[in-house]
């Protein structure tokens, strides 16, 4: 049950858990502070079914999204599906990415806990050096074997920082619980490579084959210059698809329905995700450099916090800072979210 009340100044609707009233709590629109009411004694029902539909765009009338009143910031969660624990019920709305604003957040939401952000980043880190370091003895079979096994921890530690980034409480063994999203995973990662061989061979095979017709150098020289072209073009794509990934975690979308909805939701925010990337990359590399490397522990699960920020935002879904526990929490003084499972 929850609690449905408006801003005193601004109007904006806000939701919070019923045991949250009578605090004293922020607004995060205009910051008016006000108490917060009692729940009505009628407030009851259940949650609202799930969308019809794989996309969570929805494809039947106009839906909701957080940035309107009917599905605001501090929106009770509730199990999206059976087979996708970690989601919200409703549609998502496109979000737009602030390079200040996901750095500044990351930061917040990653001081927190960083124990715990630094200990699944090294468990995760040390199971793939192990298995890395005994694939090199199984030729061609190891590497493949190995591969297939960090992505399997890979997704897990993608799970256990969505989690995070939303305030809740993921254990170490969501780690490995990355399974039920493999194929998918697996599958657009492979749809997204082949798609980036064939822009590069396109870009690069035609001038090679013109080059060979004057020389071989002439052959090398164009086909580096058509490596030139297809570079952007190659981010391109990239930044495109780059939520697929998280789509796939938090919605459990098919993986067309995921990667056009990732084109959608990057439509406006490519070359801010690339500023982003950049950004974090360089002060990742100096803070690496400057510690012997040992800043690694941190820029990694840094970097893995920042990424599930960033879908959270380009999807207009709030952060745990955003809604968060009521005054005395170390995120500030609105209502935190509780598990969604």
């Amino acid at each position: 049950m929850a609690i449905d009340f408006r801003c005193t100044e601004c109007n904006k609707l806000l939701r919070t858990p019923d045991d949250t009233a009578g605090k004293r709590a922020k607004c995060p629109d205009c910051g008016a502070v006000m108490t917060i009411p009692e729940a009505p004694a009628n407030a009851g029902g259940s949650a609202p079914p799930p969308p019809s539909g794989g996309s969570p765009f929805g494809s039947a009338g106009p839906q909701p999204s957080f940035s309107a009143d009917s599905g605001n910031p501090y929106q009770s969660p509730s199990p999206f599906a059976s087979t996708g624990p970690i989601g919200f019920q409703g549609p998502i709305s496109q979000g737009t990415l602030d390079l200040g604003d996901i750095l500044s957040r990351t930061w917040i939401l990653f001081k927190i806990d960083w124990g715990m952000c630094v200990g699944a980043t090294l468990i995760v880190l040390l199971l793939n050096a192990g298995i890395s370091s005994v694939s090199v003895l199984v030729p061609i079979i190891g590497p493949i074997v190995s591969s297939l096994f960090s992505l399997w921890l890979n997704i897990g530690l993608a799970l256990f920082f969505l989690k995070k980034a939303r305030g809740q409480n993921p254990e170490f063994g969501e780690l490995f619980n990355g399974w039920p999203y493999f194929v998918k995973i697996l599958l657009g990662s492979i749809l997204v490579g082949l798609i980036v061989i064939g822009i590069f061979s396109v870009c690069v095979a035609p001038l090679f084959l013109v080059g060979l017709t004057v020389s071989f150098v002439a052959a090398v020289l164009l086909a580096i210059l058509g490596g030139i072209v297809a570079v952007p073009l190659i981010w391109y794509v990239t930044l495109m698809f780059s939520q697929f990934y998280y789509l796939i975690l938090d919605r459990n979308l098919d993986v067309i329905d995921a990667l056009k909805t990732s084109q959608r939701l990057m439509d406006g925010n490519k070359l801010m995700l690339f500023l982003i990337n950049l950004v974090a990359g360089v002060l990742g590399s100096l803070v690496m450099l400057f510690t012997c490397f040992l800043g690694v522990f941190v820029v990694v699960p840094f970097i893995a916090m920042m990424h599930a920020v960033i879908y959270l935002t380009v999807t207009n879904q709030p952060t745990a800072e955003q809604v968060s526990a009521v005054e005395g929490s170390p995120f500030g003084s609105l209502p935190r979210m509780g598990p969604v499972q």
